[in-house]
């Protein structure tokens, strides 16, 4: 199993304090290695992210020597060039970026081309970094640096931990730093954030570490005086735990400042923003516990308002005066109808290989949708009334709760029935129709926004539904005053599936395709994740699937 790891090593051999003037005279060095020709396909990504944070090296001065795809002999040769060129007190800094094996608590670097045989074959065919370490502190630098970019395997079995590959570079007995990135990426995000974070002021190590902790690169790195840009000043103890304390920008981190350095410059300043930080949160937590009172308040309206319509629907059925109550037909339009606005939009998504390509609709006027999904009460009097099986009763408990586990088939019988017994003319939406509502006038990549950070304002989704379908209109609504059009329960739409958008109508009401094999899901569901609550985003099924996170809605035709 391949692993991939990422840190930054540092080694500091500080020998004395720099001033600002030795700072701007001292020479700096770089040695970049990398090696993309380890595995039979080869690997550029580890060449074409040295390459770049050698050009970064060199817009900083630092005098750089690059070694791409070497073998063993023409990387100890350019490697012995290099130290030859070495003066005392310089920065050096020890660049690699490619495949890393730890064996026997040693790290060692593949050259080009090697194919690993036997664990004992790594001394006489691969190059220890811990060697190439310690040969660099000979010229006692004042500061040594080690970028380390490596997938690595380890030689001990079932290990898989990067700080192996830590431990085993040991050689210079200052070090104490390294930095791992957590993600799951195919090629290394570490080099891009180190130029990233680095901007035209000076940085030392501190505030260096505090920018990629930002950008998700977590560290602990301790060195004095270390720069990639020569500082107009050396900042005091007390200027860089401000920078700390201002980039986490939190009470504790504010109050361990003042405890810190009680009488800096920096003193009203910290004492400000933790009242104005109190003051926010106080804030923040009273009008959550309103909001969380208010919900519940709403959802028990809601089912003591369907509890009363159903006693007045069958109070109704009762004074008809028919022999048989039970024979009456009893049925529940959906209460709220939203006239949907007439309009021309942009139809799909380039993030979506199946919304492409986006293309231009027209929406004509008298579309209405209903407010909400249909329910389990709407639908157990279609049960009822039909004599339709229906074999997961229990989800029809919390009769103001959306209807799931209904199949494209059963959604169109339902809205066949209801146009009978109502005499008017109820549909499925097509999909045009229904993204248009779904958007609801907005061309970013969710209704509310681009980000998805608010996404459980608006959606029962994967991180907030716990699992089951909850009553309807409990989140806030979109522009057009639709409720749970992201989330909740998927929702059927009365097109056939299709690939793409290619030959896509450019009218709302024409349906894409009339493939009777599979049909158009819309929306996201309990257990969708971000991207799946997008207007965009398109599913499909068999007409005869049914799913406990599967619904719909309906169109009401003028």
């Amino acid at each position: 199993m391949r692993i991939f790891f990422l840190f930054l090593f540092l080694g500091a051999s500080l020998l004395f304090s720099a001033t600002v003037e030795q700072m701007k005279s001292e020479k700096r060095y770089a040695l970049v290695i990398a090696n993309g020709l380890v595995t039979e396909t080869g690997d550029d990504k580890a060449v074409a992210s040295a390459q770049a944070l050698a050009s970064f090296l060199k817009s900083k001065g630092f005098k750089t020597v690059t070694a791409f795809n070497l073998d063993r002999a023409e990387l100890i040769k350019t490697f012995r060039s290099f130290d030859k060129e070495l003066t005392p007190n310089a920065i050096v800094t020890l660049v690699y970026s490619g495949r890393m094996i730890v064996h026997d608590s040693q790290a060692w670097i593949l050259p080009a081309r090697m194919k690993l045989e036997g664990l004992p074959q790594l001394r006489l065919s691969a190059v220890s970094f811990d060697f190439l370490l310690q040969k660099l502190q000979r010229h006692t630098p004042r500061v040594s640096i080690g970028l380390v970019d490596a997938f690595a395997y380890s030689g001990k079995p079932n290990t898989t931990d990067g700080e192996l590959i830590l431990d085993a570079i040991k050689d210079v007995k200052e070090a104490d730093s390294m930095v791992r990135w957590n993600g799951k990426a195919a090629s290394s995000p570490l080099f891009g954030h180190v130029t990233g974070a680095v901007g035209n002021g000076h940085d030392d190590m501190d505030s260096l570490a505090d920018k990629l902790s930002k950008a998700g690169v977590h560290s602990r790195i301790a060195a004095a005086d270390f720069y990639f840009n020569v500082p107009s000043k050396l900042l005091t103890p007390a200027d860089k735990a401000w920078q700390r304390a201002e980039t986490k920008n939190s009470v504790v981190g504010y109050e361990a400042f003042l405890i810190a350095y009680p009488n800096s410059a920096y003193t009203q300043t910290a004492t400000g923003r933790i009242n104005a930080l109190k003051a926010k949160e106080k804030s923040a937590a009273a009008d959550s516990a309103k909001n969380k009172e208010l919900e519940k308040v709403e959802a028990e309206l809601k089912v003591q308002q369907a509890e009363l319509a159903r006693l007045k629907a069958e109070q109704k059925a009762l004074s008809n005066g028919t022999e048989n109550a039970d024979a009456a037909p009893l049925y529940y339009e959906p209460t709220e109808m939203v006239a949907i606005p007439e309009g021309i939009y942009l139809m799909g998504s380039d993030r979506f290989d199946n919304s492409k390509p986006v293309h231009m609709v027209t929406v004509q006027a008298g579309l209405k949708m209903s407010t909400y999904e249909v329910s389990n009460l709407e639908y157990s009097a279609f049960l009822k009334a039909t004599g339709t099986k229906y074999r997961k009763k229990k989800l029809l408990k919390n009769e103001s709760a959306a209807v799931a586990f209904v199949s494209w088939e059963e959604a169109m019988a339902y809205a066949a029935w209801l146009s009978k017994v109502t005499g008017k003319t109820y549909r499925l939406p097509t999909e045009a129709e229904w993204e248009y509502a779904a958007r609801a006038g907005s061309d970013t990549l969710y209704t509310w926004g681009d980000s998805a950070a608010n996404a459980a304002q608006y959606a029962w989704m994967a991180t907030n539904a716990h699992g089951f379908v909850h009553s309807r209109g409990l989140l806030q609504p979109n522009a057009f005053g639709l409720f749970d059009m992201a989330g909740n329960v998927a929702e059927w739409c009365l097109d056939g599936a299709t690939a793409d958008y290619k030959g896509a109508p450019t009218k709302a009401e024409k349906t894409g395709s009339d493939n009777d094999a599979m049909k158009i899901i819309r929306g996201g569901s309990i257990k969708s994740q971000d991207e799946g609550l997008s207007p965009s985003y398109r599913d499909s099924n068999i007409p005869t699937y049914r799913s406990e996170t599967v619904g719909f809605r309906l169109i009401l035709e003028s």
